[in-house]
């Protein structure tokens, strides 16, 4: 892993199991997932992320049931 200041992991690092990364990414595409049954209810938010090798992964981020 990075340390605070140092170099930042790439996307093509994450492995099933290692849970800390220090990722720097910029978010190329977002767009919004709708429940079925509700249209007007955001069932969560989901992103292409790049990072500086050019690598890329989605990410999603789900709406919280309060």
């Amino acid at each position: 892993m990075a340390g605070v200041h140092g170099p930042f992991d790439s996307i093509k690092d994450i492995k099933e199991g290692r849970q800390i990364l220090r990722l720097k990414v910029r978010v190329v595409r977002v767009w919004e997932v709708c429940q079925r049954d509700n249209p007007s209810n955001v069932f969560s938010l989901e992103m292409v992320l790049v990072d500086a090798e050019g690598e890329r992964i989605q990410a999603s981020i789900r709406k919280s049931h309060d």
